[in-house]
């Protein structure tokens, strides 16, 4: 899940009544004066503080039928709008939506020529991350290093801006099996935001976020923990605790004590992160599935089948419909509930997830750790239904992608974390 909450100062924040905002159709944009516009963003983004997405939305496009209406002189706040409404389409699901109005933006910036430089790069950044939501893995790690290299220019070495796509980036890396050049790039996007952002900021929860996944990927768990307890009370001091970064923030600790059998902590985190992910009205569903998924592998490790059945069937209900846009987090889903009638000994249904989500790893990754791990999990389901054959030459193209360089260090059932990056852009 991404967040807005860069986008606007504390002084807005404070006392802004919350107000509905008129429907697009009865928007007279040319009588909208400037003040007006900028109070409809202030009132989108508290609607999308407050879980009220739909109707963000609405304030958001107001404001941009507002900018629009004044021409292409206009061109920096008709972007900021654009931006705005890029991110909220992420948040709701509306992913080719999004990559559609990140264009848009593209084409209001261009003209604008070094003077928009920057503004750019922040787009690159944040296509980036929808490039990872999508599972283009390559698209993502391109846009990313042109994000860095407009910041770095345009902005400057040492902004915040630059420090956010750096951090991406070494998110990206992390996921990969890049543990090396990963830990550079967090390292020094962890020096940027310690000496120029104020202690509450989002690139900085970001940051540490990052870096306990890092730590989690190479087994320092302990480290792990620290990092994300300390950017969980930066951000509920921050945001609240049912502001989007920290809801992430919940999942991936909850993840980790999963997978160190704190049960009890991890179900706890879980239980919390979905209730407050239900309360938004208009979010995306992937991050419902994904926490129901989640919070389903805490029982399914303890061999609570009651428990995990309806949380596995209602996440795959709820993204049925969704998984073309992002397979990998499908894929995440469907290979759990191949786990869970594994256990049941429903060897069928257990194959036939564990198959689909291999399809979709396979068609967005290549040959990444991921597929092996798929293929492992389908040669079991193989064997059971006395397909020994075909679990035989599963098992050993697993066993030639996993010996290729570098995709050792990723070796296990992991899925790419698809909600860190939409949290961390």
């Amino acid at each position: 899940m991404r967040t807005l909450a860069a986008l606007f100062t504390a002084f807005f924040l404070s006392g802004l009544v919350l107000a509905e905002c008129r429907t697009t159709e009865a928007v007279d944009s040319e009588s909208i004066p400037p003040t007006s516009r900028q109070l409809l963003r202030e009132t989108g983004y508290q609607h999308f503080s407050a879980g009220q997405y739909q109707a963000a939305m609405a304030c958001y496009t107001e404001a941009l039928q507002a900018a629009e209406a004044r021409g292409s002189n206009n061109r920096s706040a008709i972007a900021r709008d654009l931006n705005d409404i890029a991110i909220l389409s992420e948040e709701m699901g509306r992913y080719t939506e999004a990559r559609k109005v990140y264009a848009r933006e593209l084409d209001a910036l261009e003209p604008l020529g070094d003077g928009a430089g920057a503004a750019i790069g922040e787009v690159y950044g944040e296509r980036g991350g929808l490039s990872l939501i999508e599972g283009s893995l390559g698209s993502a790690e391109a846009d990313y290093k042109k994000a860095i290299a407009l910041l770095k220019r345009h902005a400057g070495r040492e902004d915040l801006r630059t420090a956010k796509a750096l951090a991406g980036l070494g998110r990206l890396y992390t996921e990969s099996g890049n543990f090396y050049e990963a830990s550079q790039l967090l390292h020094e996007a962890k020096a940027i935001a310690e000496n120029s952002a104020p202690h509450g900021n989002a690139a900085l929860i970001n940051i540490l976020d990052s870096e306990a996944a890092l730590l989690s990927r190479t087994g320092k768990f302990a480290e792990a923990e620290k990092r994300w307890l300390n950017a969980l009370n930066i951000a509920e001091h921050t945001f609240g605790e049912d502001g989007a970064q920290y809801i992430a923030l919940l999942l991936h600790l909850g993840q980790l004590y999963t997978e160190i059998h704190e049960y009890e902590s991890a179900e706890a985190l879980l239980q919390r992160a979905l209730a407050a992910v239900q309360k938004t009205r208009g979010a995306d569903e992937m991050d419902t599935a994904i926490m129901m998924s989640a919070l389903g592998n805490v029982y399914l490790q303890q061999h609570k089948m009651v428990e995990a059945e309806p949380l596995f069937l209602q996440s795959l209900g709820t993204i049925k419909g969704s998984c073309a846009a992002v397979p990998l987090a499908c894929a995440a889903v469907r290979s759990s509930l191949g786990d869970y009638y594994m256990l049941k000994h429903q060897w069928q249904a257990a194959d036939t997830e564990y198959e689909q989500a291999l399809t979709m790893r396979e068609n967005a990754l290549g040959e990444h750790p991921l597929v092996a791990a798929s293929l492992l999990s389908t040669s079991r389901a193989l064997r059971k239904l006395q397909r020994k054959k075909e679990a035989r030459a599963f098992v050993s193209r697993a066993q030639q992608i996993l010996s290729m360089p570098g995709n050792a260090a990723l070796a296990g059932d992991k899925t790419i974390d698809v909600r860190a990056f939409r949290a961390g852009n």
